[in-house]
């Protein structure tokens, strides 16, 4: 069953910058966006993505074109859930990051928790026309544009309005500014929608994108 899931895109380079770029897959359903006293989270497990919402007492876990609701159980430590999709038992515990999934007969024990472009990155954006990624560490910034080398330089903050923050970056060959809004995006290819809105300028050239939380997953 698990075989059969199909990739989706939630943007051209997805999980391996992460959320700064790999691919995650096509043709899953999107996850409702996430309520009061809910969570959204992205899972890699090997080579299935899972969407997942978690509730108090519930997690709807979205697996290729399959949704299926588990119910909490109570474990001393971590969360754990348990459910059926169609005559396949499903399990799924998370516990600091990591998480392990089953379905019938088939066991992915090492899940990895992302982001939009990967667990590394405090801080992922990406935007479109041209593609680019943003990854934003404690020290440095790393950005991806087409026909341009990767560009890494140091991150520094500066200080921005209540609902804005901001980094810029000199180098002897590079002025890089980054401005962060508060204020929902949807990336218009892949129908996500990101917390912020993203400005970045380097060398007097403009990119704009979406970044942060993702507040509904790609339909």
């Amino acid at each position: 069953m698990i075989g059969g899931f199909r990739r989706f895109a939630a943007c051209s380079v997805l999980l391996g910058a992460l959320v700064a770029g790999a691919c995650a897959q096509q043709g899953q359903t999107a996850l409702p966006q996430a309520g009061g006293g809910q969570t959204a989270a992205l899972f890699q497990c090997r080579n299935v993505n899972v969407q997942a919402v978690f509730g108090d007492r519930q997690a709807r876990l979205t697996l290729g074109e399959q949704n299926v609701v588990l119910s909490r159980v109570e474990v001393a430590q971590g969360r754990f859930y348990k459910g059926s999709l169609g005559k396949d038992a499903v399990t799924f515990r998370e516990e600091g990051g990591s998480a392990s999934l089953i379905v019938g007969h088939r066991s992915y024990p090492d899940c990895t928790r992302v982001s939009a472009f990967g667990p590394q990155a405090s801080y992922t954006a990406l935007g479109r026309n041209p593609d680019w990624n943003l990854a934003i560490s404690r020290d440095l910034i790393r950005l991806d544009r087409p026909d341009w080398p990767r560009l890494t330089v140091p991150a520094n903050r500066r200080p921005g309005a209540q609902t804005q923050r901001r980094f810029s970056s000199r180098t002897p060959d590079h002025q890089v500014d980054i401005t962060l809004v508060d204020r929902r995006c949807e990336d218009a290819r892949s129908g996500a929608v990101f917390a912020d809105t993203v400005s970045v300028r380097v060398n007097g050239r403009n990119y704009s994108g979406c970044g942060g939380r993702i507040l509904r997953f790609p339909s």
